[in-house]
């Protein structure tokens, strides 16, 4: 064997274990996508918390009408 040949078994070695090695690891666009899946998760959780904030204040101002009405219709009573 020359060293020629050497050198391109070599060269096709190297080359198909970088292309093995690197097969799993994710993309520019696959990383891109996960960072918008985050912020989208981000986004969504605010949006949640902010919707408990919104129905724990309902319930507090429903509560409150429920005992004037109770009020209300005690007195009328």
């Amino acid at each position: 064997m020359t060293n020629e040949q050497l050198l391109e078994d070599l060269k096709q070695f190297v080359s198909v274990t970088v292309s093995q090695a690197t097969a799993n690891l994710a993309t520019k666009d696959e990383i891109a996508e996960l960072a918008t899946k985050k912020e989208m998760d981000k986004r969504f959780n605010d949006i949640d918390e902010q919707l408990n904030e919104v129905q724990n204040a309902l319930g507090r101002e429903l509560r409150d009408h429920e005992k004037r009405m109770r009020r209300l219709e005690a007195k009328a009573a």
